[in-house]
Formats: structure tokens, C-alpha cells, sequence
């Protein structure tokens, strides 16, 4: 009886440790994804790769950005006949994670 009850622990034991393995795994791509999407707009002033846009504005590309667990909202200059002294991409960025505000850029 003794030997039963502790095989069914060390199945349980492995059970979780499966499952903590596929929680961080998942977080470790989560993470990745979200990175990815906060340089491509704060660093490379272009819009973002994974998230999707809603509330979009005319002019090619200023609106809100929503990912999984962050959002982006942008502001930018995306119509290919603007003037060239005016930077093309985005201008002003704010990405959010879990709907805390984590960095605001403006480009000058």
C-alpha cells in the first residue's frame, strides 16, 4: 500500500513539473513576442510585428496596437507623399504591459 500511494506522488510530482515547465516556457515566448514589438516601436520607430491594430486612423497606421497582455498606442507620419523633411514612422509611442504605462517615446 505504502509503495502505491508514493508511486501516485511521483506521478503527481511529474505532472507538475511538466506543467511549471510549459507555464515558463510559455512566459519565455511571451515575453520574446512582447520585447520584439516594444523595440520594433521604441527604438526602431516602426509599427509593431505581433500586435494587432484597432482604432486605426486614416493615415496608415496611427492607433492603438493590442498583444496579448500589452498594447501600443502610436502616433506617426505613415502616408508615403509626406513631405521629406517630416521623419516617416512612428513619432509618438506608448506601450503599456497589463495597462501600466511602461515607457512613453517621442521622436524629434
Amino acid at each position: 500500500m505504502r509503495y502505491q500511494q508514493y508511486k501516485l506522488r511521483g506521478v503527481d510530482n511529474i505532472k507538475l513539473k511538466r506543467v511549471g515547465f510549459v507555464i515558463a516556457l510559455l512566459f519565455i515566448v511571451w515575453s520574446i513576442i512582447a520585447v520584439i514589438d516594444y523595440w520594433q516601436v521604441c527604438h526602431n520607430y516602426e509599427k509593431p510585428i505581433f500586435a494587432i491594430g484597432s482604432k486605426l486612423q486614416e493615415d496608415g497606421g496611427s492607433g492603438l496596437y493590442k498583444g496579448i497582455g500589452y498594447s501600443v498606442d502610436i502616433r506617426g507620419n505613415f502616408m508615403p507623399d509626406m513631405p521629406e523633411e517630416e521623419p516617416q514612422g512612428v513619432t509618438n509611442a506608448k506601450f503599456y504591459v497589463f495597462g501600466n504605462l511602461i515607457e512613453e517615446k517621442s521622436r524629434n
